[in-house]
């Protein structure tokens, strides 16, 4: 993550909301902007993410998650233990599996049935064990379980930092995979990304989370004489029109639901 290429790249500031598309809806999300950035050569990707975080989270007590609430939305006091050594730090890249030509996309918040996406998920407590920090899964929609990708299938690296109250995390994977639930990314294509980030200290794990609307990257095709080519980031929304999405979006799922 301290890599002086990094010093060198345009980042992109990503703002993230609380994830009030689906039950638990939670509005008291600690983490609202990730910076990223990244660089390709002819192989491989890789993506630095920061993000202001005061506590180092690295430990995970799945026995305390909560999967149940009496309410639609969280209650931030009562329902979900805002404490230390509880829940891990964690951030996930997303991305459609198959790209599509015009605008159409998945749906940002774990595509659908139809529109899957890829995610790869870093996770503090793996990163602190020692082993691969990062599962590389996959979504068919926000209402369906996550599925990770059996082990010869797990080609995503990562490694994570905690320094001075900020997280560093580096996560790569070679350009193009045989596996058909990955990502394959091509040069000259606009790829759509979006994040999903976790604060454990803030009592933030599974559904509860912050995310992000869709961004944009672009491998530009190269100058020959170069070595390593960063990749552009655009993002496509602001924060006011994230927010604005995510309520419409909402209302949209409640309205289905009922239905």
């Amino acid at each position: 993550a301290d890599a002086e290429i990094w010093n060198t790249l345009p980042q992109l500031r990503i703002p993230l909301a609380g994830q009030v598309i689906a039950k638990p809806r939670w509005q008291n999300h600690a983490i609202d902007m990730v910076q990223v950035r990244a660089v390709f050569n002819d192989e491989e990707i890789s993506f630095l993410l920061e993000w202001d975080d005061p506590f180092k989270d690295t430990t995970h007590d799945a026995g305390q998650e909560i999967h149940e609430f009496e309410n639609t939305y969280v209650m931030a006091v009562d329902e979900i233990p805002r404490e230390r050594e509880v829940f891990r730090d964690s951030v996930a890249l997303q991305f459609p599996v198959k790209l599509k030509s015009g605008a159409k996309k998945p749906h940002f918040f774990r595509g659908d049935s139809s529109n899957p996406v890829n995610l790869w998920i870093w996770k503090s407590d793996l990163d602190d064990a020692g082993s691969n920090p990062v599962e590389d899964s996959n979504a068919n929609g926000f209402k369906k379980p996550l599925k990770t990708q059996p082990e010869k299938g797990q080609q995503v690296k990562g490694k994570g930092v905690w320094k001075n109250g900020r997280w560093r995390v580096v996560m790569k994977r070679p350009l193009q995979t045989e596996d058909l639930n990955d990502t394959q990314f091509e040069k000259g294509k606009m790829i759509p990304m979006a994040l999903n980030a976790w604060d454990g200290s803030n009592g933030e794990h599974g559904m509860i989370m912050s995310l992000s609307a869709w961004s944009f990257l672009y491998l530009d095709v190269p100058a020959p004489d170069s070595l390593y080519w960063y990749a552009l980031l655009v993002v496509a929304v602001n924060a006011g029109l994230l927010l604005l999405f995510m309520r419409y979006s909402r209302s949209r799922s409640e309205k289905d639901t009922s239905s």
